[in-house]
């Protein structure tokens, strides 16, 4: 019995450390997109790209994870440790579409500002020299 309760123990480590391992995977690939997306709005392909390989690996690691769908034996993993590796997987996806509707007014790049602070219409105009030696 304790050999069986030592196995559950170890068992719940590795899940809780692989939903660590989920959750710091998700950030990174979400504070990656947000800098390409702070690029250029056309970089979200790659950053796409990017949550798609984060997502399937996460996926890939759920499901081959003993336990998944196996209710035959009445073993099924943790419903927290399921949530998690979803929320996981779909968050990078969620955080790239929230990005790109922040950005979608902005123009991709900024306009050069040439010219200089007199030439335009709405610098303050100075008196005329006749005017102030009056």
């Amino acid at each position: 019995m304790p050999v069986l309760a030592m196995n559950i123990i170890k068992e719940v480590r590795d899940l809780d450390d692989q939903m660590t391992t989920f959750l710091v995977l998700a950030f990174v690939v979400t504070m990656l997109s947000w800098a390409l997306i702070k690029l250029s709005k056309w970089l979200a392909i790659v950053a796409d790209l990017l949550a798609l390989i984060s997502a399937w690996v996460i996926l890939h690691e759920l499901w081959s994870t003993e336990g998944w769908l196996d209710h035959s034996r009445g073993e099924t993993l943790e419903p927290t440790y399921v949530r998690v590796a979803m929320a996981s997987a779909v968050l990078p996806f969620l955080a790239i579409t929230a990005l790109l509707i922040v950005r979608k007014g902005r123009p991709n790049q900024a306009l050069p500002t040439t010219m200089a602070a007199t030439d335009r219409a709405d610098a303050p105009v100075a008196p005329a020299a006749t005017e102030a030696h009056r």
